[in-house]
């Protein structure tokens, strides 16, 4: 296994040890920053490109969060995700 395998096992080997309250946390931050730097990548090539947002995001900055309101948000960055892909793939 080379340093970079090694790395991104361990990695993943202490995400699994977190809580489910700092996992969501970290899978919705990873979500934001991939979608800034392919954003960014847009407006590199002279576009103007804003994510898709939704209410769902915007409730994971309510004082009680769900677990729903985790997975309804992650659903919500996919489809943005997805949508932004598409945008740069073409």
């Amino acid at each position: 296994m080379n340093n970079i395998e090694t790395a991104y096992n361990e990695y993943i080997k202490s995400f699994v040890g977190l809580d489910t309250y700092e996992k969501q946390t970290i899978i919705i931050e990873k979500l934001k920053e991939i979608i800034a730097v392919l954003s960014s990548n847009l407006a590199s090539k002279g576009f103007d490109y804003q994510p898709l947002l939704n209410r769902e995001m915007a409730d994971l900055n309510k004082e009680n969060v769900s677990d729903d309101d985790y997975l309804e948000a992650i659903f919500a960055y996919l489809i943005s995700l997805e949508d932004l892909i598409a945008k740069n793939v073409f």
